[in-house]
């Protein structure tokens, strides 16, 4: 299988990757099974092929959907075979660490959000949809402005987009109090 749009490593040559889905697409063919990853790379989306060894070693990464991780082909100093690392954040892991009993635990993606972010994006789409509902001559009920809200909150979430912590000015009290939740 020929994909124009996919790329293959180099060996001792990182690439910066986003990972475009938790899951690679498979398949089998003459060659065996394959693994066909979707990324971003240099902002333009592409895919590559992992070989089995290379399947197994992102597998026990828990590398997701939006994981940037550096992926480097390195060959070992006899050249014998060729080896993986993973660079995930600020720690790096080698596909060699597969062969211990108790794979390395990868650390969470730096932009996975965390409660605080998810309050107060919750909190920010139930007040833009509250707001937006006072100022048009079509009243909502508040569980319709409820269910927007949500609805929302839900698509923000599937495409990542989480308001940090002060990003947005502070909610008083009054409008606290006007939550459902």
């Amino acid at each position: 299988m020929v994909d124009k749009k996919s790329f293959k490593f180099k060996t001792n040559i990182p690439e910066t990757v986003e990972f475009r889905f938790d899951t690679p697409k498979t398949g089998k063919s003459e060659h065996g099974e394959w693994f066909l990853y979707g990324v971003k790379k240099d902002k333009e989306e592409t895919a590559f092929f992992a070989t089995p060894y290379l399947h197994d070693f992102i597998q026990s990464l828990n590398i997701s959907k939006g994981s940037i991780a550096i992926i480097t082909k390195k060959e070992h100093d006899d050249g014998n075979r060729n080896y993986w690392t993973i660079q995930i954040a600020d720690t790096e892991y080698s596909s060699d660490d597969m062969k211990k009993k108790t794979p390395p635990e990868p650390p969470l993606p730096a932009d996975k959000p965390d409660i605080d972010d998810l309050v107060v994006t919750i909190m920010t789409c139930y007040r833009g949809v509250k707001l937006n509902a006072e100022r048009t001559e079509e009243k909502l009920s508040e569980e319709a402005i409820q269910k927007l809200a949500t609805a929302i909150f839900i698509e923000a979430s599937r495409k990542g987009v989480f308001i940090k912590e002060g990003a947005v000015r502070d909610i008083t009290e009054e409008e606290q109090d006007d939550l459902p939740f």
